[in-house]
């Protein structure tokens, strides 16, 4: 069973918590993900790797896309209205380029579960290419965590946070908060 973040993970009733959970979601799926590459660069992956780097990527296929949606669709125009904050176009930037990025690596990873193993330059390029895809992730985090969120917490009120965590549970067919 995997364990991300806190040992009980933020409700919805304290979505900017959720929101860094899910973060670190991030964090941990990719290096799922750079793990696996690496083992896979000396030897075939064990059907347990590569059931590792199924879940990694429908993670990414499923999981990003609803927290992306909570940031832009939820967090940033309460944001935006509240008196905004002047990063969020360019994160809003960020999370296109990175969904750009993000997709053919995907798509390299299925082949890579599907077979066991690939040839070792295009190993060699896969880890690269997701290095330095996960270190735009995590810059793009950090600057959310410092920038972002904070104020966040500090403008929204109770019922800001809660319609905000509604949203997000809504996302994910959860039922809204009381």
């Amino acid at each position: 069973m995997i364990q991300i973040g806190a040992p009980h993970p933020p409700a919805f009733d304290a979505p900017i918590e959720l929101l860094i959970d899910c973060h670190r979601r991030i964090e941990y799926f990719f290096g799922i993900l750079e793990a696996v590459v690496e083992r896979a660069r000396s030897a075939a992956l064990s059907a347990e790797d590569r059931a590792a780097l199924r879940k990694a990527i429908d993670y990414f296929r499923h999981g990003l896309p609803r927290h992306t949606e909570d940031e832009e669709q939820s967090l940033f125009p309460r944001l935006r209205q509240a008196g905004g904050i002047a990063c969020l176009d360019t994160l809003e930037e960020d999370h296109v380029e990175e969904g750009r990025l993000l997709e053919p690596l995907l798509a390299r990873l299925q082949d890579l579960a599907a077979r066991g193993a690939l040839d070792p330059l295009s190993l060699a390029g896969l880890a690269s290419k997701l290095s330095d895809l996960h270190q735009r992730y995590s810059s793009h985090i950090e600057r959310e965590e410092r920038e972002v969120f904070p104020v966040a917490s500090r403008i929204l009120d109770t019922a800001g946070l809660q319609a905000l965590g509604n949203e997000m549970a809504a996302r994910r067919d959860i039922r809204p908060i009381p």
